[in-house]
């Protein structure tokens, strides 16, 4: 049997296209991102910046283009071993009807209590777990009702982290977290960055600039890319978002 990678993958997407009879969708789309590279993906909603990242992760086929994982063409074969390195997190948090400590070490049940404890502080999780009346013990609930969104949120970026992915897709992860905690959370991934290659889709320019490179869409299509800095000194859709943005904040800030 073949050793499984630990090492960060290479993606490349050539002419990638998936649309619906609607006429949305995503592409064409050519994007390369290396090993160890993280990317944000920046548009309003129905952009295509779900779809392209379910197609990252195997979970939707493309109708055309190739996407290759490592060089090698993702198809059927490949999608256990794809999987099996993958980090998923997606907007809507799933958590099991079972303990905390459980939904954390979902994909790694051998990771020691040191290792449950590093994840949670990283995602900000452990002052929670310390006031829940069994700790890491505490049964979180059918779909993890006893948690609030922004803590199911963190609790599945915590197990996907736990996991060592060498591909982490982040569906607008933090949306439910506070603008505060998110910035504490942002500031502690950026240990991640280079051990696993990185794709995360967001409206928040401030998380899109932890990113390497940023990739805005507009109905399925790419119309800039480059990296936060580049961007943002352009008079383009992501500098328009990220002066919008950053007044709102200085607002909320004053008005708090």
């Amino acid at each position: 049997m073949p050793r499984v990678s630990t090492l960060p993958v290479a993606l490349d997407l050539a002419h990638l296209t998936h649309r619906f009879e609607s006429g949305r969708g995503l592409g064409p789309l050519d994007l390369k991102i290396p090993a160890g590279g993280s990317l944000a993906i920046v548009g309003s909603i129905g952009s295509g910046k779900t779809i392209l990242l379910q197609l990252l992760a195997g979970l939707r086929v493309a109708q055309a283009g190739t996407l290759e994982v490592d060089g090698v063409p993702l198809g059927q074969e490949e999608l256990r071993a794809h999987w099996a390195g993958l980090g998923w997190v997606p907007q809507e948090a799933f958590l099991f009807s079972t303990t905390l400590r459980e939904n954390l070490a979902m994909g790694r049940p051998e990771a020691t209590e040191e290792e449950l404890w590093e994840v949670a502080r990283t995602v900000c999780l452990d002052d929670l777990i310390r006031r829940l009346p069994g700790g890491l013990g505490t049964v979180v609930g059918e779909r993890g009702v006893a948690l609030s969104g922004g803590e199911r949120q963190r609790a599945a970026l915590a197990r996907a982290l736990l996991r060592h992915p060498r591909l982490l897709l982040l569906d607008d992860a933090l949306s439910a977290v506070d603008a505060e905690t998110e910035s504490r959370i942002l500031g502690n991934l950026k240990g991640y960055l280079g051990q696993s290659t990185l794709v995360l889709a967001t409206h928040r320019i401030f998380v899109a600039e932890l990113c390497d490179h940023v990739l805005v869409l507009e109905e399925g299509l790419p119309i800039e890319s480059g990296s936060p800095i580049e961007l943002a000194s352009q008079a383009g859709t992501f500098a328009r978002i990220k002066r919008l943005q950053s007044l709102e904040r200085e607002l909320t800030g004053t008005l708090g």
